[in-house]
């Protein structure tokens, strides 16, 4: 039988049994050019995707790790101006975007004795923020890493916080903990998914690399994945994994991988996007006093020297963190998407150190939310919003230097 029998064949068995979706059918950013339509079915065929008015069955990716559902997947040529998944229309990336949403850290964290409230949406409001982002209209979303934070079983004397939540690496956890409540998201623009510390080979990496990384999937996990850089808009994106990396001390050896990984694309330009901030502040455990951030980052990024980066987006710590420094990037924390918050900072950073650099200008919020990356005539606008959708900060990010001002909304 011809490959276009073949085809043709496929496509009338799959509208004849068309298989059931779990999600949104979405659109996601790989390395140079590619852009991938994605959506998870409950099993049976995949469904089929309509570009330019031309239908074509998606590919399964395969083998579907045990625990989950399967994925299908299709890769959308540049070239395309219009395509659809069960009469979903896509939204495609705009090359020269001019609104950017960001936000990070957004599971509903059980682990330990830290149990997050995750049946009450004010204590865990990753589904409203989610719904007010897309609302948003953007052109461009990226996830700062840490989706799914359901590690262990609700304990029985948390019944009254988490009775029913999933657990672990699992299809049902993660729908819980991203899929159920992104799902507006998931189809109002094209994503760029950050690996966080959550997606680690020793925690949730099955999820990871089965369902967001726009890689192949071999069954198997990457301790450091190959940075890479979106092509497909301007400015171009550079994803570097930092999943390995530890808030305390690091190793010579985690060092060095994270240093050769970068090194790698040192000479990109544009945006950098990293799950853990590489020039940050954070609260001394010991103190409670702001301290000079991540050291072994602050280390790979001294070996590796880049050069061309004018932002840096990040997450990890769970608030919003803008800081300024005199001659490295711009460095953005939005780590406030529905995580457990963390202790506040001082709302002024400036003069405060981040290892041998000072802060030139810096502002902190402890809100949950997401903020917005709007495009003016020489630099970016940044407001920040709030899971009760109010803008309580703005800034003007010019290269390497930022002015920010309170709204005075809470």
């Amino acid at each position: 039988m011809s490959r276009i029998a073949l085809m043709t064949t496929a496509l009338a068995i799959s509208s004849l049994c068309p298989a059931e979706t779990l999600t949104p059918a979405w659109v996601e950013l790989g390395d140079a050019s590619r852009v991938i339509a994605r959506v998870i079915i409950d099993g049976g065929a995949c469904p089929a995707i309509q570009i330019d008015g031309t239908a074509r069955p998606m590919d399964p990716r395969s083998p579907v790790p045990a625990g989950f559902r399967p994925l299908c997947e299709s890769t959308i040529p540049a070239t395309a101006s219009k395509a659809a998944v069960n009469g979903q229309a896509l939204v495609l990336p705009v090359r020269d975007f001019k609104n950017a949403l960001v936000l990070g850290d957004t599971g509903c964290r059980i682990q330990g004795n830290r149990i997050q409230a995750c049946n009450d949406p004010v204590a865990w409001p990753f589904k409203k923020v989610a719904a007010l982002a897309a609302a948003e209209n953007p052109q461009l979303i990226v996830h700062v890493g840490d989706y799914l934070y359901r590690e262990e079983e609700c304990p029985k004397e948390a019944q009254d916080k988490c009775a029913g939540s999933k657990s672990g690496d699992n299809w049902e956890t993660w729908r819980e903990d991203f899929f159920t409540p992104a799902a507006e998201l998931l189809r109002a623009a094209p994503w760029a998914f950050v690996r966080g510390n959550h997606e680690s080979c020793a925690r949730s990496w099955r999820g990871w690399f089965y369902y967001l990384d726009p890689g192949p999937w071999t069954g198997a996990c990457t301790e450091v994945s190959a940075a890479y850089t979106i092509q497909s808009i301007n400015p171009p994106i550079t994803m570097f994994d930092t999943s390995t990396a530890s808030d305390n001390n690091m190793s010579t050896d985690a060092v060095k991988k994270l240093s050769d990984a970068l090194s790698r694309v040192a000479d990109r330009k544009g945006w950098i996007a990293a799950h853990h901030p590489f020039w940050a502040v954070r609260l001394d455990n010991a103190s409670n006093k702001p301290d000079n951030g991540n050291k072994g980052l602050q280390q790979v990024w001294s070996d590796a020297k880049p050069k061309g980066f004018d932002l840096i987006l990040s997450g990890h710590t769970h608030l919003f963190e803008l800081l300024t420094f005199d001659t490295l990037p711009v460095q953005v924390v939005a780590g406030m998407g529905g995580t457990q918050l963390a202790n506040p900072l001082p709302r002024s950073l400036g003069g405060v150190s981040v290892g041998s650099s000072m802060v030139m200008s810096g502002d902190s919020r402890t809100d949950f939310g997401y903020l917005v990356l709007s495009k003016n005539t020489t630099g970016w606008d940044l407001s920040l919003k709030s899971a009760a959708s109010q803008t309580t900060l703005r800034c003007s990010i010019r290269g390497h230097d930022a002015q920010c001002s309170s709204t005075g909304q809470r």
